[in-house]
């Protein structure tokens, strides 16, 4: 009893890097969103994300929606990094005076 065995060939297709940028930026946008209080590691996460996403556009390959996420998220990523670093800032002034009028609440506490 013989049986016809039809090989299958596998067709892969290679990439030339547009979509490994891709999905690079995008990680790195995601860990620039989640590191955004710790500015400089978010800047630079958000910086290469940025730099990546936009060589895998102009390159048109493969991954377009990974690189224009990465792009996104690190323009986020920037904002809320910007946003974050502003207010601890501008809130310098206010911890001096928490600072200043301490001892006299330690002072006047109930014991």
């Amino acid at each position: 009893m013989e049986e016809n065995v039809t090989p299958v060939v596998e067709q892969t297709t290679q990439s030339n890097g547009g979509s490994g940028f891709a999905i690079a930026s995008m990680i790195l946008g995601i860990l620039s969103v989640i590191s955004c209080c710790l500015w400089w590691v978010s800047v630079l996460f958000a910086v290469v994300g940025l730099i990546l996403a936009i060589i895998a556009l102009v390159k048109k390959k493969d991954g377009k929606a990974f690189a224009i996420a990465g792009l996104v998220l690190a323009i986020v990523a920037l904002i809320m990094t910007a946003l974050f670093t502003a207010g601890v800032l501008a809130s310098i002034p206010l911890l001096d005076e928490i600072m200043k009028n301490l001892p006299d609440a330690v002072k006047n506490m109930p014991q």
